[in-house]
Formats: C-alpha cells, sequence, structure tokens
C-alpha cells in the first residue's frame, strides 16, 4: 500500500492549535477562501457535541471538497484501489490511530471484514470507514462486528434485519450506519441490542418510530439525530433516562409544549432543538426550566 511513506507524513493533527492548521494547508497549497469556507461550514454544520470540532465535522461530511482535503491531516488515511483484505495487508494500518477509509471496497466479503477486525487492537481512535458499500451481508456483518474499534458504513442504502442482528453484537468503540433514511421495525428492534461502547450513530435516519431503540439510543454519551424532523411523545417518552449527555434534534420542525415536557426532564444536560421559529410562549417556558445546556435553532 506504499503506507510507510504515508504515515511518515507530516501532515498536522485535526486537533492541531488552529495556527498550525492553517499554515499546513497554506503550505499545502489549500487557497485561503477555500480555508475559511471550511471553517464557516465547520461552525454552521449540525454536530454531535458541545462545540463545532474539525475533526467531527470531517468525519460527517459528505462534501467531496472535504472529504478531499482529509488527506492533509494525520487523523485520516485513505487507502484507493485495495478491493480485498486479508490480516498479513491489514496489519500494515491496523495500528493506525485515526480513520483509515477504503473507498473501493464496494462488496465486503467475509475474509475482508474478518481482516478488519484488528483496526482499533491497539488504538482507542482507529476507525475503519468502508464508503462504497451500499448493502451488508449477515456473513460480512457477523465478521466485522469483532472489530474493536469504530465501524463506519456512512452509504448503507438497505440493512436486513439478519444483518442488524450481527452487527449488533459489536462490542468495539461504535457503530455509524450512514445512508438510512428510516428502518423498519424487525430492523430497528435488532439494532437496539446494539453492544458497542458508544453505541450507534444513525444519521441520515429522518424517522424515529422505534421505542426499543429509542431506548437504546438514550443510554449513550451523544444521542445525534440531525435529519429527523417530527417526534412524537412516546418516542422522547422512550429517550428518558439518560444521566447527563447530549441530546441533538437540530432539524425538528416543532417542539409542542408536550414534547418539551418530556424532553427537558429526560436527564441530557445538552440539549439542542430545532422549531424555535414555532416555539409558543407555553412550550417555551417549559424548556427554560432544564438544568442544563439548551440550544434553540431556527429563527426566534
Amino acid at each position: 500500500f506504499a503506507l510507510r511513506g504515508r504515515l511518515r507524513q507530516t501532515t498536522p493533527s485535526v486537533h492541531a492549535f488552529l495556527a498550525v492548521i492553517l499554515s499546513a494547508l497554506a503550505a499545502a497549497g489549500v487557497p485561503p477562501e477555500a480555508t475559511a469556507r471550511l471553517f464557516a461550514d465547520v461552525a454552521q454544520a449540525p454536530l454531535p457535541g458541545m462545540a463545532p470540532s474539525l475533526d467531527i465535522f470531517l468525519f460527517f461530511t459528505r462534501a467531496p471538497e472535504w472529504l478531499a482535503l482529509r488527506r492533509q491531516f494525520a487523523n485520516f488515511l485513505e487507502l484507493p484501489g485495495v478491493t480485498e483484505l486479508d490480516e498479513e495487508r491489514v496489519q500494515a494500518f491496523a495500528g493506525y490511530d485515526g480513520v483509515v477509509t477504503l473507498p473501493d471496497i464496494t462488496a465486503l466479503t467475509p475474509r475482508t471484514a474478518a481482516a478488519l477486525a484488528a483496526v482499533g487492537d491497539t488504538s482507542w481512535g482507529a476507525a475503519g470507514e468502508l464508503p462504497g458499500g451500499g448493502e451488508i451481508a449477515p456473513a460480512a456483518a457477523a465478521a466485522i462486528s469483532e472489530c474493536a474499534g469504530l465501524v463506519a458504513l456512512p452509504h448503507l442504502h438497505e440493512l436486513s434485519a439478519e444483518s442488524a442482528r450481527a452487527l449488533a453484537k459489536h462490542e468495539g468503540i461504535g457503530l455509524m450506519l450512514g445512508g438510512l433514511t428510516s428502518l423498519p421495525a424487525e430492523v430497528a428492534s435488532a439494532l437496539a441490542e446494539t453492544q458497542s461502547m458508544q453505541g450507534l450513530l444513525v444519521p441520515d435516519l429522518e424517522t424515529l418510530d422505534s421505542e426499543p431503540l429509542a431506548r437504546r439510543l438514550s443510554r449513550q454519551d451523544n444521542v445525534f439525530l440531525p435529519r429527523v424532523t417530527d417526534l412524537g411523545v412516546p418516542i422522547a417518552k422512550a429517550l428518558r433516562g439518560n444521566e447527563g449527555g447530549l441530546l441533538a434534534l437540530p432539524n425538528l420542525a416543532e417542539v409542542s409544549p408536550e414534547l418539551a415536557r418530556e424532553l427537558s426532564d429526560a436527564g441530557y444536560y445538552w440539549l439542542t432543538l430545532g422549531g424555535a421559529d414555532k416555539l409558543t410562549p407555553e412550550a417555551a417556558a417549559i424548556l427554560a426550566t432544564h438544568k442544563g445546556q439548551l440550544t434553540l435553532t431556527g429563527r426566534l
């Protein structure tokens, strides 16, 4: 893979001081206006966490320009041209403390999935990202569930209940299943059994209508649902019980008084909700009782 030279490059960390990052991007020939747009996008993007983060933004971005810019940072390693892996080849990057992206693996075989299980064995910040896969077979899902790191499948267009049950056995850092705008009840119930340490991310989910899945999400530090526009009160009740984490629903169309009551008392410290432009005085008064950080998106 010609990895040794790539890993020796002196690219900055996304966590470096801003001056270091700006200097490195300029030295790499990134136009100043592009850098300005990057940080403007970071500041405006709905992201999990307390504050805008370049690290998290680059992980979640789908914009080709920013995906290409990942190569300027030591935390991202892209390996184009790789379509199949075995344990020996994975050892070349298994200890990489960052996101390893394999864009040309479009059909994840059990053999490659089993080899990727080594990612994260020695690095808490390791992730294996497979953006080329639109679906994952049950056997491959079972194999990759052994991965110790974060498993990211950002462009799924289908997930069977059998594959969901296999992925739910993952006990590594976490699962990121992108591309899924809705989940059949059986798939949602299977994912509700997810064993990952930091839980499950479904950033493209537009409808959360599974109480079992909502209860599973409520046990995480971060419940990040940036595309959900409507949330029923029963689902809000299922999201209760968190012990100080973050709940982000920045695109909610409206927060009724009943929904405000459930969410403000759900246990989250950081609460981000959309619907500021439709907020009634009654709902606003209820949200004002929230004991923690409250962010409302939309026009007040």
